[in-house]
């Protein structure tokens, strides 16, 4: 399998020229692949331009999907989509489990001191009101989660939930892994669990990595400046308060 570079930079063929004056950093990095957009006769049929072709837009910097393999998301938008859909396979890890609901009861942002700025119940911002947080992404990760899933419940499958959890990477996370410990123990099944998950640790650290490409692109001229702003800006977590029922 090729290698799948961890961030894709598409310039225009003057920024790619003068990179290697300005920005000479950018391509040298192993993690991350400049191209030039629109390619020249031949480089069209590199496995990534052609994967890419329709997303290759100059200056706008693309970071891998670890969550789902072959995809890129753009980086500006990478902390909010990143931190909804490690919540998704979460759920998937307690549908494996067993789960009959599983309930998302608050939303906690936390400072990058590790202080709490803010918290509200989930069912309150489904209105227009952002509960006082800073980052607006919080908003719009919090009015994207469904706050209740239920299902029908079964035994714990914890070959399933293992597997889902080691071939997204969600193995990674302790808290993911305990619980998937605590149903597998058939001498006393766990029935209910209140934890807190941290959906964001992994969509801040691809996050900061894109601000650094971010900031290097800069060297080229102010257009990648308002980006920067943006990645730069993206540094609180998301804490979710969980009730999880099982049968």
């Amino acid at each position: 399998m090729a290698h799948e570079p961890a961030r894709v930079m598409p310039l225009d063929r003057t920024d790619y020229n003068r990179c290697r004056s300005y920005a000479p950093e950018l391509l040298t990095d192993p993690d991350v692949q400049v191209v030039a957009v629109p390619p020249r006769p031949g480089e069209d049929l590199d496995p990534l331009h052609q994967r890419l072709a329709g997303r290759l837009r100059p200056g706008v910097l693309l970071v891998r999907n670890i969550w789902r393999a072959g995809e890129y998301l753009e980086a500006t938008t990478a902390y909010e989509e990143l931190s909804l859909q490690k919540f998704l396979l979460f759920a998937g890890v307690c549908q494996r489990l067993g789960a009959t609901r599983l309930e998302v009861t608050e939303i906690q942002e936390i400072a990058e001191d590790g202080r709490q700025s803010a918290r509200a119940k989930l069912s309150l911002l489904t209105g227009k009101g952002s509960a006082s947080f800073r980052n607006e992404t919080t908003v719009k990760v919090a009015r994207r989660l469904k706050a209740c899933w239920s299902w029908p419940g079964s035994r714990p499958d914890v070959d399933a939930a293992t597997a889902l959890a080691t071939g997204s990477g969600l193995a990674a996370d302790d808290i993911v892994m305990g619980l998937i410990d605590q149903r597998g123990y058939d001498a006393n099944l766990l029935t209910q669990h209140d934890l807190e998950l941290d959906t964001s640790s992994e969509a801040r650290r691809e996050v900061a990595a894109a601000a650094e490409v971010q900031s290097l692109a800069k060297k080229l001229g102010p257009a990648f400046d308002a980006d920067l702003t943006v990645l730069r800006s993206q540094t609180s977590s998301i804490r979710l308060s969980l009730t999880m029922t099982f049968a």
